[in-house]
């Protein structure tokens, strides 16, 4: 659902403009009116492969092992070390750990094809769905596994990071050894290898061990006869001492030696045609690499400062098969010693401009040292670099290098690397900063946004006059035509748009984007109201475009149903908590991922299947990472014999997209009657989500979890016939008034005097001032009767004993006591006559009547509902009369036939049980939901106009699925704050709409605050086929009622029933 939104999140920054433009592709296609039009959408998505190629052409990773293996002179592409036991435990670090970045740059070569392969089946799908739809006649995209080159590419990366892991693997093993007595060096080996390196009068062996020993004496009597005599050495003896002093700066040679070669070796360095820069590059790659394993670097870093400092000045200007210079290495792994030593050599010469230039040199691949530096957080090589920029005489300099110096920014606030973001932006000047651009257009402001960072958004508006800061905020990007604003009101983040909107004019307020939306709408959209509250209200808007243009329909659905015998296992994975942030699968493989997009290079490997044991449904397989939201992707199983309801969880490892390697990493099984089997009967945990392990397949060791949120919907045998109920508004009708609660619900007021909510007394009364619907609540108590009830607890018992741990019996006394000779006497007249219904009774004026109301207020004090709200509804005092509490069958016998009920199946919530101090227990929503539909099918009359509500997403799935006589909507309060309720499917209207048309729902009812925010979102719902229904407190104001009548809401659900009836009148003979 977030893909969209997120895909900057699972680039690689210094990658940024070899990625697709998803959003600019959705956005086409999506408009896209003809076949034509989408055709040049398809060709995009064809050619992903050709970006993955060019990508894959750019990386060193390839010829950077070529490299180090032909020096080593381990051939090509090795699957093995030579005589690895015997190596050097020095040697085999140095090359563990450049493996290790080997392997490293092959993932994110990997995740760069992975997170492009889930773009083009997203943009794909939503090309099929428009071919499914009629509105095209053929469907232009490939199956990205037709591109065969694409898939030869990705073989070949698969069998190469397979190679790099099993010698990983194997030089692991070694290094865990004892080191041996007597050691070889494969570097010494393979200068020997070189032909301008041989000898025939030395012997390797003996070489070999001086050096490896420090044994100078034995050093200096193999090769002094050699060198004795400087005019007649020859080329090889020089080579060789050339290549040993080289090589000594990661041998960690003795200090002898060391001291002895480069005695030597002085005479032959001064001419630099014996100077090898691949091998020089390997050198300085060695010290980075060894820096990472900490061991030793101090003094290796050191020799290697020494060894350049006596080489001659020519070699530092030279360019390796990359293009790289000496800088490009030592930048890239932070050896800020030798890049001050780098430098200072240049600054000798006397011509410092040479240095600034140097630092912003690029290679074939475009990167420059200082983009090295900042891609690899080596913040203080960075500052130094910048620092050799900042102190060129030459102001020319940093202007010509704008475009270079803003590419590095860009990289460095998606890194969030906040030392080098600020340092970047004291070094480039204010005036082209509205330049410095991605490819999609995006600005560093857009960045800033983006990330939700508003400390580098008022650094960026510090910094521009005022010509300029107007300029910056008003560019849009090329992919969805979004300023700064709306990346800040798309993603909720507060700080930022207060920021932004503190500089906006106007016009970009009344902004809109591709689609015809503002940010505003974006914000009201996605649930952040409180981010939507800080934009004026919007005037002059069309209100049938933007949001209430309806543009093609997302996907279509089966249809479930459970019917009479079948039964539905429904799954989310992760928590469906917003205040839970668990991982949805952990295994220990990638757990300890050191930042996001690093856990992602590691789970792209893993695949999730996910099956129900007598399940007729076909398995279901998900390739790690999951990125976007799935909860309304759930996995459905159907059942369709009785069994014990379970669901088995396998991990998967395979090659990307390479099903013939795959192998079972390990398992785990969930039984999901185990909760009830302990809590009892008929009873659940509130808590729906269940975390089992991972069992590793061979030893059944524990290598980590899988969280999930489930339901077992079971078969309803009744209710099965639709009946006509139309809930649609059509333009000429007015909506649909539906009291709230009745006569709407209790409020500590002493503005007017009211009725008992959720009686009959209420509802008879809003019927009777023109409600044609009344809503109230159902609850089920402990012995299994449907009462009508709103708040969670009963505490008028004196407790915070919840409804459904009553019995009816027990909830009924509570009303009694108040009221000890049973309903009071209609004030409307007589109520209908019903089966059984006898004379009223006349309302009792004793003192015990005022005994029992003043013992129910004494009690509820201490109750944790009445500290919280102060009052309690229906109960006698506080201006409300109170009446006796009601079932759901007394409901549908009593009250007459013409008044239509929305009753809302009031399930316990999580936040309620929570803040009651109770046991997050409730009766099993299966037998909550049957209970309830059961009354209505015995004492529901078949013209009596009914339709289903709940807050809760499990109550409305199994409402559509159980039976199919009522409408059902999902009741949200759309990211309302403050929020109580943390449940994902609730917290906007962008996900609330999602989950309606996944289960098949009539429409949504909708907290009034965010229609009132944006009227145009009502035009939105509808587009979707769904109902719009309003409530809320503010629906009692007749303006508030106006505006959302002609946004075209199609029900409204009010307290102050006769005011919104009378409104609603008017506007009707006005129209």
């Amino acid at each position: 659902m977030k893909f969209g939104l997120d895909f900057y999140r699972y680039m690689i920054p210094q990658w940024d403009r070899s990625y697709a433009d998803y959003n600019r592709l959705k956005w086409l296609i999506k408009t896209a009116d003809t076949q034509d039009s989408v055709q040049d959408s398809a060709f995009s998505l064809n050619n992903i492969g050709l970006r993955v190629a060019s990508v894959a052409e750019q990386s060193p990773v390839f010829n950077e092992e070529y490299t180090m293996c032909e020096l080593f002179h381990l051939g090509g592409q090795p699957y093995a070390i030579p005589n690895a036991h015997r190596v050097l435990h020095s040697e085999l670090r140095l090359l563990l750990a450049a493996y290790t970045e080997y392997r490293r740059q092959m993932k994110a070569l990997q995740w760069f094809d992975t997170a492009h392969v889930e773009a083009v089946e997203r943009l794909a799908a939503k090309v099929h769905r428009r071919v499914e739809a009629g509105s095209l006649a053929s469907d232009p995209v490939q199956s990205q596994g037709e591109d065969g080159g694409q898939k030869e590419l990705r073989e070949y990366m698969f069998a190469h990071l397979q190679r790099v892991e099993g010698l990983m693997t194997d030089i692991t093993k070694v290094l865990a050894l004892p080191e041996p007595a007597v050691k070889e060096s494969i570097i010494i080996q393979s200068i020997f290898t070189e032909s301008h390196c041989r000898h025939h009068s030395i012997n390797q062996k003996d070489l070999e061990q001086a050096l490896l020993n420090g044994d100078v004496d034995s050093l200096a009597g193999i090769l002094v006869p050699r060198i004795s005599n400087t005019d007649s050495v020859g080329p090889s003896v020089r080579n060789l001492i050339c290549r040993l002093l080289q090589y000594s700066v990661i041998l960690e040679l003795p200090e002898p030696v060391s001291r002895l070669l480069s005695s030597w070796a002085v005479p032959a360095l001064t001419d630099a045609s014996h100077l090898d820069q691949n091998i020089l590059s390997f050198v300085i790659t060695a010290i980075g690499l060894r820096s990472m394993l900490v061991r030793g670097t101090k003094e290796a870093r050191r020799k290697l400062c020494q060894y350049i400092q006596g080489s001659p000045c020519a070699i530092l200007h030279k360019k390796d098969y990359r293009g790289y210079l000496p800088l490009h290495y030592a930048a890239r792994y932070g050896l800020v010693e030798l890049c001050r030593n780098i430098i200072a050599l240049m600054e000798r010469t006397g011509d410092k401009p040479v240095a600034v230039e140097v630092v912003l040199s690029p290679g074939q691949d475009g990167m420059t040292p200082l983009h090295l530096a900042v891609i690899e957080f080596h913040e203080e090589t960075a500052q130094h670099l910048l620092k050799v920029i900042a102190d060129s005489s030459s102001v020319d300099n940093i202007s010509d290098n704008q475009r270079i110096m803003g590419e590095i920014l860009l990289i460095a606030m998606r890194n969030e690397n906040d030392a080098i973001v600020h340092s970047l932006m004291d070094h480039i000047s204010s005036k082209g900063l509205h330049l410095i651009r991605t490819a999609r257009d995006e600005t560093v402001l857009h960045i800033a946004a983006q990330l939700g960072r508003d400390d580098y958004a008022v650094l960026i508006l510090s910094r521009l006059n005022n010509e300029d800061r107007s300029l910056c905020l008003d560019i849009r990007d090329k992919s969805r035509g979004w300023i700064p604003l709306f990346y800040a009101a798309a993603n909720g983040y507060h700080d930022v748009a207060r920021s932004l909107l503190a500089y906006a004019a106007p016009d970009q307020l009344q902004m809109t984007d591709h689609l015809g939306w503002t940010a505003k709408e974006h914000a009201a959209f996605r649930g952040h109201l409180a981010v939507a509250e800080l934009f004026p209200a919007l005037d002059g808007l069309d209100m049938i475009c933007g949001p209430a243009n309806p543009f093609p329909s997302g996907p279509i659905f089966p249809t479930l149903h459970c019917g009479k015998d079948k039964t539905f296992i429904i799954a989310s994975l992760g928590s469906s908590q917003r205040n839970k942030q668990v991982p949805a699968i952990d295994l220990d493989c990638f757990s300890s991922a050191d930042n996001h997009m690093h856990r992602y290079w590691e789970e792209q490997y893993y695949t999730l299947e996910v099956s129900a044991p007598g399940s007729t449904s076909e398995r279901r397989r998900i390739r790690l990472p999951i990125l976007g939201d799935m909860i309304n992707d759930p996995l459905i199983f159907a059942l369709s014999t009785p069994t014990d309801p379970r669901l088995m969880f396998k991990i998967i490892k395979s090659g990307i997209n390479q099903p013939e390697t795959e192998v079972l990493v390990g398992s785990g099984t969930a039984l999901l009657n185990a909760n009830n089997h302990q809590l009892g009967t008929n009873r659940q945990s509130l808590i729906r989500e269940q975390t089992i392990p991972v069992l590793e397949k061979e030893n059944m060791a524990m290598i980590g979890t899988v969280t999930f949120t489930f339901l077992v919907a079971k078969p309803f045998p009744y209710l099965q016939t639709p009946l006509p109920i139309n809930l649609v508004r059509q333009p000429s009708e007015s909506p649909l008034l539906i009291g709230h609660r009745g006569l709407g619900m209790n409020l500590p007021s002493h503005q007017h005097l009211q009725l008992g909510e959720n009686t009959i007394e209420s509802f008879l009364a809003a019927f009777k001032l023109g409600a044609p619907f009344v809503e109230f609540d159902v609850q089920i108590t402990r012995d299994l009767h449907a009462v009508i009830y709103h708040d969670f607890s009963l505490s008028e018992s004196g407790t915070d004993v919840p409804v459904h741990d009553l019995t009816l019996e027990q909830y009924l006394y509570a009303s009694n006591v108040q009221s000890p000779h049973g309903n009071p006497l209609s004030t409307l007249g007589q109520v209908s006559a019903g089966k059984g219904n006898g004379r009223q009774r006349s309302r009792s004026l004793g003192r015990q009547f005022e005994d029992g109301a003043i013992q129910i207020q004494d009690r509820m004090k201490l109750t944790a509902d009445v500290k919280l709200k102060g009052y309690k509804p229906n109960t006698r005092g506080d201006n409300i009369i109170q009446d006796s509490f009601a079932t759901l069958k007394e409901i549908l016998v009593r009250l007459p036939g013409e008044i239509g009920l929305d009753i809302e199946i009031k399930y316990p919530r999580l936040h309620e049980a929570n803040d009651a101090g109770v046991a997050p227990v409730a009766i099993d929503l299966n037998t909550f939901v049957d209970v309830a539909l059961e009354t209505m099918h015995k004492y529901a009359t078949p013209n009596r106009k009914i339709m289903l509500s709940s807050f809760t997403p499990e109550i409305c799935i199994l409402l559509s699925l159980k039976q199919k006589t009522y409408p059902v909507l999902f009741i949200t309060n759309a990211g309302k704050v403050p929020m109580a309720d943390m449940e994902v499917r609730a917290a906007s209207m962008q996900v609330a709409v999602q989950f309606a048309k996944r289960w098949d729902l009539a429409g949504v009812v909708f907290s009034c605050e965010v229609l009132l925010l944006c009227p145009r979102l009502v035009g939105f719902v509808k587009g979707k086929g769904l109902v719009c229904a309003s409530y809320g407190t503010l629906n009692n104001q007749p303006g508030n009622v106006e505006i959302q009548v002609r946004a075209g809401v199609d029900i409204f659900i009010a307290d102050r029933v006769g005011l919104v009836a009378t409104t609603l009148s008017e506007m009707a003979e006005l129209n």
